[in-house]
């Protein structure tokens, strides 16, 4: 019997604890702890530094720190997204872009596809941005890389639409080789 009502606890305790109320309350809920919600202290725990802040990230918040060149916190804000768009998906690949890590781009556009499936109806768009990317801003090397690195690891997450943008990239690119292989896919 006792067996029977820790198993009962345990799935309980399991369902509670995975909904995103409990999992926003347990992230935030230390934030206002005695002692943690002085200005001066707000965000260290223990000698340990936590994100300044407990709330979630907007897509304005994204898109400012985007149009003010603050790209490393557009990478930040990603993981802290209220809800996970398009545009979204569309900054922080152009933030990673104008930071100079293509090689980055792809495990990134795969891993979002895979646990964010929604995304993928997108994911065209993200491409053609990519592949639209100002010579002035990025050298054209790394726009060609971004689009190799989502070639190589997220080619199996495209749709339609995706494998025609990405295919039409690579087009303007002069990279015949992967034109030949999306044409006979």
């Amino acid at each position: 019997a006792q067996e029977f009502y820790l198993f009962c606890f345990f799935c309980l305790g399991f369902f509670v604890f995975r909904t995103q109320a409990v999992r926003r309350l347990l992230l935030c809920g230390s934030c206002f702890l005695p002692g943690f919600g002085t200005p001066d202290s707000f965000g260290k725990h223990k000698g340990i530094e936590t994100p300044s802040s407990c709330s979630w990230c907007s897509i304005e918040q994204l898109r400012s720190d985007f149009a003010h060149r603050r790209y490393e916190q557009v990478l930040e804000g990603w993981a802290k997204l209220e809800k996970y768009s398009g545009e979204a998906l569309t900054l922080v690949v152009s933030a990673l872009l104008a930071l100079g890590r293509p090689e980055d781009i792809g495990l990134f556009v795969a891993k979002a596809a895979a646990n964010l499936p929604h995304l993928r109806a997108t994911l065209h768009e993200t491409i053609a941005c990519i592949a639209a990317a100002p010579a002035s801003q990025v050298p054209r090397p790394h726009i060609a890389a971004a689009l190799r690195d989502i070639f190589e690891n997220a080619r199996d997450k495209l749709d339609g639409r995706a494998v025609e943008a990405l295919l039409v990239a690579f087009a303007q690119h002069d990279d015949e080789q992967r034109v030949g292989v999306l044409l006979r896919s």
